[in-house]
Parts: C-alpha cells; sequence; structure tokens
C-alpha cells in the first residue's frame, strides 16, 4: 500500500481545470507519466474504484483561489493506492471535504478507505 500527498494529479477528471492546468507541476505530462510509471508496478487507486467517473473529487484547494473550496477548484493529489489483491478487498473510499471547511484547516483534506481483511 502507498498512501499520501503524491502531489501528482493522474488524470483529467482530478484536476477542476485540466486545460489550463496541463503544464502546472502537479499535473504536468511528464509527472502524470512517471506516476503512471509506478501504478505499472502493480498498484491500484483505491479511490477511483470505487469512483472510477466521479468529477469534482479534490482533496487540495490552493489558499490564493478565492473561495476555492465552494467553487469546486482543487486537485486529487492525496491517494490511496494498494496491490489489486488488496485494492479488491476496499469496501468504499471517500473524501471528507468538511473538513476542509473548518477553522484554519490544513490546504488538503482527508482521503479514506475501508477495508474488508
Amino acid at each position: 500500500m502507498w498512501v499520501g500527498d503524491f502531489n501528482v494529479a493522474p488524470e483529467p477528471i482530478d484536476v477542476h481545470d485540466p486545460k489550463r492546468l496541463r503544464n502546472h507541476v502537479d499535473f504536468h505530462p511528464g509527472a502524470r507519466a512517471a506516476l503512471e510509471q509506478i501504478r505499472e508496478w502493480g498498484f491500484e487507486d483505491v479511490f477511483r474504484l470505487h469512483h472510477p467517473d466521479e468529477p469534482e473529487q479534490y482533496t487540495f484547494w490552493d489558499y490564493r483561489v478565492r473561495d476555492a473550496v465552494r467553487r469546486r477548484l482543487g486537485w486529487r493529489v492525496d491517494h490511496i493506492w494498494a496491490t489489486e489483491p488488496l485494492a479488491r478487498k476496499s469496501t468504499g473510499a471517500w473524501i471528507d471535504v468538511e473538513a476542509r471547511l473548518t477553522e484554519r484547516p490544513s490546504d488538503h483534506t482527508f482521503l479514506v478507505a475501508e477495508f474488508a481483511l
């Protein structure tokens, strides 16, 4: 299992404006290709197993963007990746956006996955 802030949004669905952000360091084609090479070692994106096509699922919002959370101007750069056998035991995954709306929060929020082991 590999978990944390990867600082890379792997797919266009993982950023609020993929066309405009295509050369940003966290969505740059080179960074995405490098992350894909690691995924090919046998990792599965546990969140996307449960939400394959669900847009606007973000874990990070830049403080410099006014009201970014409510305007849904985010990125999914935090991940839970697991090997295929472990990923298949996942029973759910979600992002806790409410934690990001509290007073003085982190610029990231919680990404959670559950497993039936």
